[in-house]
């Protein structure tokens, strides 16, 4: 597509290109996919260099002192670039420095074409792992120098750039297209990328990515094999669990430089002993106790002697995150035991495919969602799981996954995509495991719907315990938003064209009919959303009482006055 372009990256004295100012600025001219000519300067900004600056970059006042101002270095720079486009990483930074350059040095803004390498490769890798420039350059093999120095910066750029484009050529077609259309004028020119990588095909040599760039960590959807591992057969009492742990013990000798814990020993041998004879134990284990492996070593062999189902649950998804990803994979490489482990989630950690399939590029309006979307495209094509954890989403980047993720309205084993829906095939892994790893809100949650969420279970262990009040305070409540109503109406029916069709849309436009009655009803119902918040608005008056993060609470008593106009309207 780019025959030559040049690879560009400045360091600066702030993040403010009106106040602050360019203090280095390096170029890398690449041709044929080569790097062909470098080029590169400091620039006196006529005033002292923070410090945090000169630690970062290693340029101090002494080495700018002598050197030209940008009214000289600038043109120079701009010879070399010449109409050729530029590549950067974090380009809307660099951009907004050399605009504000070019207006105060030569009296016009800066109008060339500059591509992105931090969305570039958000788009072609989009797993959970970092995509700060010297993330994505080792990722994909292309050394870093020196991080913070331009020119070194500016070369990373322009070769993770080449192989960028190399990944996202290794992408399906269609996936392509699809990812082209929701960028649109969104990103005009990422767009362009992802519709030359359709046309232009696979390149001739497979982009090797390290692992990560698949979406996940290289590992696979449960931790062990239980083929080839030989079975249990009896269940070990709690001092054969435990020598495992001990100096030279089948898992001690697999983590370097081990040494036992005998809070820990203490910990496995009530826990496998509890498995063993049943009843409950409650266990206070200190920071650094190493309390995830006391218990998921007696789980694991209770699980591979009998296969008795075993839950553990955490309070967060991200200790959830570690026991899969870290401590079951060490485990099962030491100890390889016939388990079958999974991963349980609530439904809104996944895609629902078929609202993936009716979202449609023009009913996204707001650029980061259309960059969102266009990840989807061709993350689902290579997913495993369809678990937004995957894509380490930011936090502005919620509302529009909650737009494609699975939800109250879920078909179950009604859905058209049957197996290939990632929601029905964790449950189907779940329902196939001897060991699932949970958290509280989804435990929780299966107690409050007479044990629909989760399979049958006999043993459970519950990490984190002292949060289970708290969660479930919160499970058992019943919690209404105005915004939350709203959105379960619109997951039936949306009027006009904003978002992707509600339930009620895509079972059908009959004029007549139960269907065409209940899409009716949703108009009046968002109408009573409206008045049950206005009257709870009036009932409470001026006893409002501010609350954390700008929020406002108000406890109400069903002897306040206005109290059943709120009945009416909820009702």
């Amino acid at each position: 597509m780019l025959t030559e372009y040049v690879g560009f990256d400045l360091e600066t004295t702030g993040v403010d290109p009106e106040r602050d100012a360019i203090i280095q600025i390096g170029a890398v001219l690449v041709a044929g996919g080569r790097p062909v000519a470098r080029w590169g300067a400091l620039v006196n900004p006529g005033r002292p260099v923070p410090v945090a600056v000169q630690r970062l970059t290693g340029i101090t006042d002494e080495a700018l002192a002598g050197q030209p101002a940008l009214e000289e270095v600038l043109p120079a720079f701009l010879q070399f670039a010449g109409q050729r486009p530029l590549v950067a990483h974090n380009a809307p930074f660099d951009r907004s420095f050399l605009d504000a350059a070019c207006r105060r040095c030569l009296g016009t803004p800066w109008t060339g074409t500059m591509y992105d390498t931090l969305e570039l490769a958000r788009l072609a890798l989009p797993g959970p792992a970092g995509h700060r420039l010297e993330e994505v350059a080792a990722r994909l093999g292309v050394p870093v120098v020196r991080s913070h120095d331009a020119l070194a910066d500016a070369e990373a750029a322009a070769l993770v750039f080449a192989r960028l484009l190399d990944v996202l050529r290794s992408y399906p077609a269609a996936a392509l297209r699809r990812a082209a259309a929701f960028l649109g004028a969104a990103d005009p020119l990422l767009a362009a990328l992802a519709g030359w990588a359709a046309l232009a095909g696979p390149p001739p040599v497979a982009p090797d990515v390290a692992a990560g760039a698949r979406g996940d960590d290289g590992e696979g959807s449960r931790p062990g094999d239980a083929s080839r591992a030989p079975r249990l057969d009896r269940w070990p009492d709690p001092e054969e669990i435990a020598a495992w742990l001990e100096r030279g013990g089948a898992v001690a000798a697999s983590l370097p430089g081990y040494e036992p814990r005998p809070g820990q020993l203490r910990m496995l041998r009530a826990v496998a002993a509890t498995l063993a004879e049943g009843g409950a134990l409650i266990v206070e284990a200190g920071t650094g106790t190493g309390k995830s492996l006391a218990y998921l070593l007696p789980a694991l062999a209770l699980a591979a002697a009998t296969g008795q189902r075993v839950v553990v649950s955490t309070h967060t998804l991200q200790l959830q995150e570690q026991i899969w990803r870290k401590d079951l994979p060490l485990l099962a490489g030491a100890l390889p035991l016939p388990v079958r482990a999974a991963l349980v989630k609530g439904r809104s950690n996944y895609v629902c495919l078929w609202k993936w399939e009716e979202l449609q590029p023009e009913q996204v309006g707001h650029p980061q969602d259309a960059r969102l979307y266009a990840r989807l495209a061709l993350w689902l094509g290579r997913s495993e799981t369809g678990d937004r954890s995957e894509l380490s989403l930011r936090r502005e980047e919620e509302a529009a996954w909650a737009a494609v993720a699975v939800d109250e309205a879920c078909a179950g084993d009604r859905c058209r995509h049957g197996e290939r829906c990632p929601y029905l095939r964790a449950r189907q892994q779940a329902a196939q495991a001897s060991l699932l790893i949970v958290n509280h809100a989804l435990l929780l949650a299966d107690a409050t719907t007479d044990n629909r969420v989760l399979p049958p279970y006999r043993h459970l262990i519950c990490d984190e315990a002292h949060h289970l009040p708290e969660v479930a305070s919160q499970q058992f409540a019943v919690r209404l938003s105005e915004a939350e109503l709203l959105r379960l109406l619109d997951g039936l029916h949306r009027p006009g064209a904003r978002g992707a069709p509600g339930l009620l849309d895509r079972l059908g436009r009959h004029p007549e009919g139960e269907v065409a009655a209940a899409r009716a009803a949703v108009g009046p119902a968002r109408e009573a959303v409206g008045e049950l918040f206005a009257a709870l608005r009036a009932v409470a008056g001026r006893d409002l009482q501010a609350g954390e993060g700008g929020a406002w609470r108000l406890t109400v008593l069903a002897r306040r006055p206005g109290w059943p106009a709120v009945v009416a309207a909820a009702e």
